[in-house]
């Protein structure tokens, strides 16, 4: 077990896989509930681990990992989080399970 801040406990290491479940709710950068909120704001918490993971997996690695992201008017989704990914040496499947409305998804996580 190693503790510290995101990815600085093992940095230099290489990993056959990576597993993330971060603190991935799209808000300000604060920190007021610690399974959820990352103290990075919007979706910032998810772009740190999306973009950090593949200097961490050794050749042939993989990485699986659950994110938000935040939707841009006039920016598509996938080229957004297609960005925060090497453009080479990765290859990435990204799902996108639901997209919430603003004012609910408020409702739900930062009241």
């Amino acid at each position: 077990l190693v503790e510290g801040s995101w990815f600085e406990p093992v940095a230099g290491r290489r990993f056959d896989q990576v597993v993330a479940n971060p603190p991935f709710v799209v808000g300000p950068a604060r920190v007021e509930h610690t399974y959820r909120d990352s103290g990075l704001a919007l979706d910032g918490a998810s772009e740190l681990v999306i973009s950090q993971a593949p200097q961490l997996l050794a050749p042939g690695g993989t990485a699986a990992m659950l994110a938000a992201w935040v939707h841009r008017d006039g920016e598509d989704w996938r080229q957004r989080v297609s960005s925060w990914l090497p453009a080479h040496g990765v290859d990435a499947w990204v799902v996108q399970r639901d997209v919430a409305d603003p004012a609910l998804y408020v409702g739900t996580w930062l009241r």
